[in-house]
């Protein structure tokens, strides 16, 4: 009687165990970062640096271009001296186009960069309290390559966004 009692026990047991395994969750953090709040603004804020850089790099491309076609017609009048003067002149214009362009590319990368860690460090966290909450025991980054295949229902990016933006409108983390 023992016997059958523990066997009992111990299927019940491990069934049960079983059955409910580790939880799996997954967010889609680029959606996130594109869906919250603050990485709309982050990216809009973005995207006007970007516009102002590139009508400076713009403005100074077309200088450029009149630059080296003055260049073309003096060619032949200036003498040597004052042809290689100029070459010169334009040469180190294009090269300071150049490390200006490049410049604008790198501050541009950065403050994006910044702006994507900031936000993903507050992600990180919502998404370990919604996991201790809902009981998930691993919540994964979805991407293409990594994540082929999940259902829809273990998929937290959408209640990640809606906590983050509620903490935001309060002023929280």
């Amino acid at each position: 009687m023992r016997t059958t009692l523990f066997c009992l026990i111990l299927i019940g047991w491990s069934t049960s165990a079983w059955t409910a395994g580790p939880r799996l969750g997954y967010v889609e953090l680029q959606k996130i970062i594109l869906g919250v709040e603050e990485g709309r603004s982050a990216r809009e804020k973005l995207e006007r640096e970007y516009q102002d850089k590139k009508r400076e790099l713009e403005k100074m491309e077309a200088e450029l271009k009149q630059l080296k076609a003055s260049l073309e017609q003096q060619s032949m009048i200036l003498n040597e001296a004052a042809l290689k003067k100029k070459q010169e002149d334009f040469q180190q214009k294009f090269l300071n186009y150049q490390r200006l362009a490049a410049t604008y590319q790198n501050d541009i990368r950065e403050t994006e960069a910044k702006e994507t860690v900031k936000i993903i460090e507050k992600v990180k966290q919502i998404v370990n309290e919604l996991a201790a909450k809902e009981g998930f025991t691993y919540v994964f980054e979805k991407s293409d390559n990594v994540l082929l295949f999940a259902p829809e229902s273990d998929n937290l990016t959408q209640k990640v966004i809606e906590i983050y933006n509620a903490r935001k409108g309060k002023g929280g983390k």
